[in-house]
């Protein structure tokens, strides 16, 4: 139960993020303990300093110790106060106890659930022993097994080791998890302190698991105070490992409990085009380590482009033993307006306790992509028709005979289109004339500026300024006639070849991506230089046509 709670938190606090208000945390070192055992029970505080009442805590659990530690911590430039408070309690009873909430101030800390044992038995007056439990006794191949391991002295030690767990006859992988506990334990009236270490174990194979005894070795002083070695050695414990089931063709994930949590920001649902925003994805394993964890799948629309970074891996250990945390990070950038749907993710795992195979689902999510207030308004090819100039008709003059009439309607238009078409040859003979000149003039203003925009390109590029390297290349576009208007990186991305198309959607993500890797203008500049489209840009008149879109 208390592994499920702190599963539901953690989870909960990677979808919601941090919060400034005051906080209380609650853990305990250990569960389940025993009668006869201490334990540490801590809370954490986020705010003003305060002094709680404990008194609670006294129906069910002895207080036999507490500590405060007071700190600061600094996250983005801002401080902030922490207390830490350690209980070290004794239970009352066994069975399964609440630890009831407790008051700081405004806050209360939730109520928190610990399972107390019958103490075990006596330990024969020995002055150290050794005693070890596996937690489940009966799991699948590839699940985790929690080996615990509780060394008792009533005397004094030096030189001390400690084996690790070891097996005859089986293939394990296993890891210490950094959790030792100290606390004393009463043994016929005789104190002990324990020592507590935990590991978690990973059977690769079905069948008996037998773990082999650990030993304690170390060096004791008699009552003539003379040092004299001892050795403490476990009994032997044997796991029962179950085969994979037969008929599931998914990835095997044995687990406990899995779950799936998903991060975009404070208002995805209309993003604009050539705007990336960055989708976080989590994945949260209990009894599996992040290296167990397959990547997440989602076929995206493919108006969406995609630069997914390196998934980042955690293990969480605590009491309960390893919590596999896989984290996938992947900046989206639409291309073009529209409604998309980003899918579901279905992550298929196997339920250690139920016995059962489970989905955990991320639901899908609507994405509304609206134009870019910078794209270029697409201005439609007009086509404008000369009218027929009709002659200039004086005063009507007076009835004449139809034949006469239509001789002299002829005769005008005849004149009026030859008077029209004299005036065309003459406008096109002086547009001939003072085409070269206006050519060659706005070929060398093109040229320059073009000259100019590669040289700003370059110079950004070698000191790696991504802002610069933008500007430039923009401007370098604009004088070579690429596209209308004014373009954005995406647009202008879509017009060139791959490579460069690339080097500039990796210029786009670097200044526009949330947490981006450094940008290096050294692969932009080499796609520049060797893109024949980037050459046709300087000379666009062969067949004296515009530049075609790239």
């Amino acid at each position: 139960m208390v592994r499920v709670v702190a599963l539901a938190w953690f989870v909960g606090a990677l979808a919601l993020g941090g919060t400034a208000a005051a906080e209380v945390r609650v853990s305990v070192d250990r569960d389940p303990v025993r009668m006869d055992e201490s334990f540490i029970l801590t809370y954490r505080f986020d705010g003003p300093a305060i002094e709680p009442n404990f008194a609670p805590l006294q129906t069910h659990f002895e207080v036999l110790q507490t500590n405060r530690i007071s700190s600061v911590e600094i996250d983005q430039g801002v401080a902030r106060s922490q207390l830490e408070w350690k209980l070290t309690l004794m239970p009352r009873r066994a069975g399964v106890l609440i630890i009831p909430p407790v008051r700081f101030g405004a806050e209360l800390s939730e109520p928190l659930q610990i399972r107390v044992l019958e103490a075990a038995a006596a330990g024969g007056g020995e002055e150290i022993f050794l005693e070890v439990t596996v937690d489940p006794p009966q799991t699948y191949v590839q699940s985790q097994i929690v080996y615990t391991v509780k060394l008792y002295r009533s005397v004094p030690t030096s030189n001390a080791s400690l084996t690790e767990p070891s097996f005859a006859d089986g293939d394990a992988v296993v890891r210490e998890l950094k959790q030792d506990a100290n606390y004393e334990s009463w043994r016929d009236g005789k104190r002990y302190n324990v020592f507590e270490r935990k590991y978690a174990v990973f059977p690769q194979r079905s069948g008996a698991l037998t773990f082999d005894p650990v030993t304690f070795r170390a060096d004791v002083r008699d009552r003539s105070w003379r040092m004299r070695s001892r050795r403490a050695v476990s009994e032997p414990m044997t796991v029962d490992v179950l085969p994979r089931p037969d008929g599931l063709t998914d990835a095997w994930l044995p687990a406990r409990r899995v779950e799936l949590a998903e991060t975009l920001p404070a208002d995805p649902q209309e993003v604009r085009v050539g705007e990336a925003i960055t989708r976080t994805v989590t994945v949260v394993a209990d009894g599996l380590t992040a290296a167990q964890l397959p990547p997440l799948l989602s076929d995206l629309p493919d108006a969406i482009k995609t630069y997914p970074d390196q998934p980042v891996l955690q293990d969480e250990e605590g009491p309960g033993g390893i919590m596999g945390v896989r984290q996938e990070k992947t900046a989206l950038l639409p291309t073009h307006p529209g409604v998309y749907v980003l899918p579901e993710i279905r992550l298929p795992w196997f339920d250690t306790i139920s016995g059962e195979r489970r989905v955990a689902v991320l639901a899908p999510r609507e994405l509304r992509v609206v134009p870019s207030p910078d794209a270029a308004a697409v201005t439609p090819d007009i086509e404008v028709a000369t009218a027929a100039v009709p002659p200039t008709v004086g005063d009507a003059p007076a009835p004449v005979a139809t034949g006469e009439l239509a001789f002299w309607r002829w005769t005008a238009a005849a004149l009026g289109a030859g008077w029209l078409g004299t005036l065309i040859l003459a406008g096109l003979a002086m547009r001939r004339r003072r085409a070269p000149a206006e050519k060659a003039r706005s070929k060398a203003a093109g040229t320059s500026d073009r000259r100019t925009a590669r040289r700003a390109l370059r110079a950004a590029c070698d000191s790696d300024d991504a802002a610069g390297a933008r500007d430039a290349l923009l401007a370098w576009a604009g004088a070579a006639g690429i596209g209308e208007g004014r373009l954005t990186l995406a647009e202008l991305a879509r017009r060139c070849p791959d490579e460069l198309a690339a080097e500039i959607d990796r210029l786009n993500r670097a200044l526009y991506g949330v947490a981006p890797p450094p940008w290096r203008g050294q692969g932009l500049w080499d796609a520049m230089r060797s893109e024949p489209a980037t050459r046709q840009a300087s000379a666009p008149e062969a067949g004296n046509s515009a530049l075609s879109p790239l």
